[in-house]
């Protein structure tokens, strides 16, 4: 990784931080609302000063290696390389630099092009049967008949959401899931 060939010329160690609400790091036991109004990219970059201004490594003077005495360089890339990015911004100072690999500069809310390289690159006959079933789902979608609708919602699982754009958005990600799985079994 990058991070380790810096680590590796700069004599360095690296330390890798799970974001809150990934993985283990939930402020609060549920995502309502109320507990994702502490998921903001200001409050992610506060967690990383906190982290580097006060953490105690396990290791013989780990209690010492803050940014402030030695040199931190903050990794990342891309939605992580932009948060390395906004950070080196937001708090100056801090971190002695930043590297941003990809950094998302901007957000795009119907990507369809995110895909498209597995859309090209899998089998011919798989390619066809994904894009089948996605134009099924489509038709269905638009429509009105709400026993087709909650049919296809309960096969990928989603049978409770209400919102169909975010079941179709789920269902991207399922179907990319399954067919990265089909080629990798191949």
């Amino acid at each position: 990784t990058i991070n380790g060939l810096i680590a590796q010329q700069q004599n360095a160690s690296v330390v890798v931080i799970e974001h809150r609400f990934y993985g283990f790091s939930n402020p609060r036991p549920d995502l309502t609302v109320q507990s994702l109004q502490l998921h903001t990219l200001q409050q992610a970059i506060d967690d990383l000063v906190y982290f580097a201004q006060n953490v105690n490594l396990p290791m013989p003077g780990g209690d010492n290696v803050g940014p402030d005495v030695a040199p931190w360089i903050l990794t990342g890339g891309s939605y992580a390389g932009a948060l390395t990015s906004w950070t080196m911004v937001n708090k100056p100072g801090v971190f002695w630099a930043g590297y941003s690999s990809s950094g998302v500069v901007e957000a795009i809310l119907d990507f369809w092009e995110y895909f498209e390289p597995v859309r090209l690159n899998m089998p011919q006959n798989c390619s066809a049967d994904v894009q089948a079933v996605i134009a099924h789902v489509d038709e269905v979608f638009t429509g009105t008949n709400e026993t087709a609708i909650q049919a296809i919602k309960d096969n990928f699982g989603l049978g409770d959401m209400t919102h169909l754009d975010d079941v179709a958005g789920a269902r991207k990600f399922v179907m990319a899931r399954e067919v990265m799985m089909m080629a990798d079994s191949r």
